[in-house]
């Protein structure tokens, strides 16, 4: 892009900018009460795509390999997954994932169809024997 092109562009922000201000708010703006700044755009969240199979399969098979809920939770964190992920997650488990469900809340229901049903399941079996 020449220059001249940049500067185009520029104009007309600038442009379109002045055109959403009040009377008054120009008028400040003329008189120099007010002044005009550039402030950088807030940055746009980045979407993360949706698990495939195999990932939510390696997901499942890292958290059963886990000793302790506690193991489980940590690699859960560090996974730094979306409530859309989990709740993935939680649907290839077959479990309930109401759309008010936070991300706690989340973590722990894949924790406990992954890892605490089996650390009651042998805590059951230790106490039978």
């Amino acid at each position: 892009m020449s220059d001249i092109e940049k500067a185009a562009q520029v104009l007309l922000r600038v442009s379109n900018f002045l055109r959403s201000l009040t009377e008054e708010q120009i008028d400040d703006l003329i008189t120099g009460q007010v002044s005009l700044t550039l402030t950088p755009q807030p940055a746009k969240r980045r979407q993360r795509k949706r698990l495939d199979a195999a990932e939510i399969e390696r997901i499942r098979t890292e958290l059963q390999a886990k000793s302790s809920r506690e193991t489980g939770m940590e690699y859960l964190e560090n996974l730094s997954l979306t409530r859309e992920a989990l709740r993935e997650i939680a649907g290839a488990l077959d479990l309930p994932t109401p759309r008010d469900d936070t991300i706690a809340r989340l973590k722990d229901r894949v924790i406990e169809a992954t890892i605490g049903y089996r650390l009651r399941s042998d805590a059951i079996r230790s106490r039978d024997t």
